[in-house]
């Protein structure tokens, strides 16, 4: 079975290293609390709002060898009236075990100001 779980942070312009810690951040706390392990992952897609320029989550994410062998892709968010900026989304496809994962409610992670992106789903 397959499923997806949705997460969202902030980032702060230009520091590339606490960008990083965000982005850990983010994806470890979406394994912990949906109870995922980085082999059950088949890929995660990033998107992110055109005011970052200055990094690429997924290139951040790659620093993390745990993640070596998951196939990692960044787009561009469209540009909407009164957006936040400096917005990371993340899409994690995953497989789900019958046994293990199935039936249990997926936890999304939006973390910093981004909880306020999705409040139906936090």
């Amino acid at each position: 079975m397959i499923r997806t779980v949705r997460g969202a942070t902030k980032l702060i312009v230009h520091d590339l290293d606490e960008n990083a810690r965000r982005i850990h951040f983010l994806l470890d706390s979406i394994l912990k609390k949906n109870a995922l392990h980085v082999k059950h992952l088949i890929f995660i897609l990033f998107s992110q709002t055109d005011d970052i320029d200055f990094c690429n989550p997924a290139t951040l994410l790659r620093r993390d060898t745990r993640f070596a062998s998951v196939p990692l892709f960044c787009t561009a968010e469209p540009q909407y009236p009164h957006a936040q900026l400096q917005i990371v989304r993340v899409l994690v496809l995953y497989k789900a075990s019958i046994f293990r994962h199935a039936f249990r409610k997926v936890c999304h992670v939006y973390q910093r100001e981004t909880v306020d992106l999705r409040k139906d789903l936090v």
